[in-house]
């Protein structure tokens, strides 16, 4: 009996960062970044708005139109006369970028199968660790196809230096 018999797996997980759904703004912030004319007289106190990120980078600049703005602060953002409600209302990139946060995802992950013990290698001089004889095998030119040249006999070795001849080059230059 092995120590981990009986006991059941711990879980494994994957983390993973995902891209927040809403960015959540004090709401005080947020009528700071917007034109006067958006404005009602109200004062924010310490409420929070949730900004949603779908449609808040849609473009190359981060923007909402104005029609959203009023639907998220219905008390402290109006419509100015005069003014399209689907014209977007640009806002800071930066003071956007310090409020984003990712959200962090954990996910198990399906536990390994586990693998059945490998079965214990017959012991030598057993009917079935013996392997059948195998039929020699016949070299016969006849069989290779007409355009396949049987393979070239080997070559000796060039690693063995044939012995010094006397009265060399070598040793008339040195002398």
């Amino acid at each position: 009996m092995t120590i981990t018999e009986g006991i059941a797996p711990t879980p494994r997980y994957r983390y993973r960062e995902e891209p927040p759904s809403v960015i959540e703004v004090p709401l005080a912030e947020l009528l700071a970044r917007l034109p006067r004319n958006f404005l009602a007289d109200r004062d924010p106190g310490k409420a929070s708005v949730s900004l949603p990120c779908g449609e808040l980078f849609a473009g190359s600049i981060p923007r909402l139109p104005a029609e959203r703005l009023r639907e998220l602060a219905p008390d402290h953002v109006v419509l100015p006369e005069g003014e399209d409600p689907s014209a977007p209302v640009p806002l800071d990139a930066g003071w956007l970028a310090l409020r984003y946060r990712t959200v962090t995802v954990r996910e198990e992950v399906a536990p390994v199968p586990a693998v059945a013990p490998a079965e214990p290698l017959p012991k030598t001089g057993t009917p079935s660790a013996e392997k059948p004889a195998e039929k020699p095998v016949e070299k016969v030119d006849d069989d290779l196809p007409a355009t396949q040249a049987p393979a070239p006999e080997p070559v000796p070795s060039l690693n063995v230096l044939p012995a010094r001849a006397e009265g060399s080059a070598r040793e008339e230059i040195s002398e």
